[in-house]
């Protein structure tokens, strides 16, 4: 039993890792995409060429994925909480392409927030009048929660 008691302890260390460095890309990530706006902004200023094809300036230009899309606009919205609009004016400000959608994108993100908010990866937030916004769930805080939700479990027995 003490060799299991040693192995669920490299577990978590190596959980809390995980966090850590998932913590840290998940900013770096949103750092870059803000110096890039930045770079954008700037060169227009000073009529200056931008230094990376406007492709590159639309991060979801060229993503395919809808669940990514909508991962990525929460993730750059740096902790704040947005409601589906504002999520969907995030994606086509960053580039997501909705021509390729028939029926109304508006209800497709609705539904895919609702189904991460179960995944647990954002976090809902009931308003009055039937409004619900929602906030990214970093990896780090996941990782956290789930080995805070083991310790409990592990607690409990």
């Amino acid at each position: 039993m003490a060799c299991m008691s040693t192995f669920r302890q490299s577990l978590d260390e190596v959980r809390r890792k995980i966090a850590v460095v998932s913590g840290k890309i998940e900013v770096l990530q949103r750092e870059l995409a803000e110096l890039k706006e930045a770079d954008k902004v700037l060169a227009r200023l000073c009529d200056a060429e931008i230094s990376e094809p406007d492709q590159n300036a639309k991060p979801l230009a060229a993503e395919n994925s809808f669940t990514n899309a909508i991962s990525f606009a929460l993730q750059s919205g740096r902790g704040t909480q947005l409601t589906p609009v504002e999520v969907r004016d995030k994606m086509e400000m960053l580039g997501y392409d909705f021509s390729k959608y028939s029926s109304d994108a508006l209800t497709s993100i609705h539904t895919l927030l609702k189904r991460m908010a179960k995944k647990g990866t954002v976090k809902p937030r009931r308003w009055p009048h039937n409004r619900t916004t929602y906030q990214w769930i970093g990896e780090a805080e996941r990782t956290q929660k789930a080995g805070e939700d083991a310790s409990a479990t592990n607690d409990d027995r």
